[in-house]
């Protein structure tokens, strides 16, 4: 299968791609690709988008992510085949890119998301890893126990609403790869479905520039160098 590549792009505390028709979100969070570019060329296939998802403005997205966002890249377009995230040259690749030797991989769930094992504060743990988040969180205060504090934060959700929470940078290490990521604690609406798929943590996007970062969905795995 060839490859085809697209420009990342860091910017506002989120991640984007950009594409012909504009910039775009990148959200492993969200299952269904949305917004008012109604069109998304992305691995040389162009997909028609609907404008609103469950009934949300696109508003709920330019509020963080800024106006020039025309839309939100979700799991139906980006679990479909292999992808390579390469933070620290900006590239996202669709297409098999060979894992560098000595490189672990992580069992993962892809559907509505990503689900998998990782250590967070030295508890392995089930997590959603969301590109698409620009803080981590935790279902609870004592998932950060002996953690540095990193302030207050003021997020927003389209479904929670506005989350202000303290926050810690908590050490996380997935596929082996240990890298700090500052998490706040969810709100209880947040947090109870959470705890009802056994996950307490969501891994955002923040160490992202750094990594490199494979997403296998046909084999149900992932990889971080």
């Amino acid at each position: 299968m060839p490859t085809h590549e697209h420009t990342l792009v860091f910017r506002n505390n989120h991640l984007f791609v950009r594409l012909e028709e504009g910039l775009f979100l990148l959200d492993t969070g969200c299952p269904m690709s949305h917004g008012p570019a109604e069109n998304a060329t992305i691995f040389g296939r162009t997909a028609n988008i609907p404008s609103e998802f469950m009934g949300l403005p696109f508003e709920h997205v330019t509020r963080l992510a800024g106006p020039e966002c025309v839309g939100m890249i979700g799991m139906d377009l980006l679990c479909n085949r292999h992808t390579y995230w390469d933070g620290p040259n900006c590239r996202l690749v669709g297409g098999d890119v060979p894992l560098p030797q000595g490189t672990k991989t992580a069992a993962a769930e892809f559907g509505m998301g990503i689900i998998c094992d990782a250590g967070v504060s030295g508890n392995t743990t089930k997590v959603i890893f969301d590109t698409g988040a620009q803080y981590g969180y935790l279902t609870g205060a004592d998932l950060a126990a002996g953690a540095e504090p990193a302030g207050i934060i003021d997020d927003f959700n389209p479904l929670l609403g506005e989350i202000k929470s303290e926050s810690w940078w908590v050490e996380v290490e997935l596929c082996g790869i240990r890298f700090r990521e500052r998490m706040g604690v969810l709100p209880p609406m947040g947090a109870m479905p959470l705890a009802m798929l056994g996950v307490q943590a969501i891994i955002g996007c923040s160490w992202m520039h750094e990594h490199g970062l494979w997403l296998m969905p046909d084999e149900n795995r992932l990889a971080i160098s």
